[in-house]
């Protein structure tokens, strides 16, 4: 069975770049735009693995991680961040171990793809 990856980007042009990259290399694909979709869509989903921008119009991203963990089903789900903020900034730095790993824009759309898989290789998904 295809691994379920959920991506999250306001950026509907972004978004749809990764999803067709995605599905290319044999994922199934739910995307959402926003934070509270993507919430709505890691529960009725459960996906493997999200992929998840920082910079969302209604919630904080890492507001998002944070409500991901609290959620019955998916709160042990690998989060794989994609931000335009380096990850040596002092925020990003105090958040980062809630996540398992942290790629910055802009990205080339297989190594995302393969740093999604590593770290499901790592959660035994």
């Amino acid at each position: 069975m295809a691994p379920k990856v959920l991506l999250v980007d306001d950026e509907k042009s972004i978004l749809m770049m990764l999803e067709v990259n995605f599905r290319a290399a044999g994922f199934d694909v739910v995307t959402a735009t926003s934070g509270a979709s993507a919430l709505e869509m890691a529960v009725a989903a459960r996906p493997d693995a999200v992929v998840l921008d920082l910079g969302l119009p209604d919630l904080d991203g890492w507001e998002v991680v944070k409500r991901l963990r609290e959620l019955d089903g998916v709160a042990s789900t690998p989060v794989v961040v994609l931000s335009g903020t380096d990850r040596n900034d002092a925020l990003v730095r105090g958040y980062a171990s809630t996540v398992e790993a942290y790629v910055t824009k802009p990205v080339e759309p297989d190594e995302l793809v393969q740093t999604v898989r590593r770290v499901l290789a790592r959660s035994g998904g």
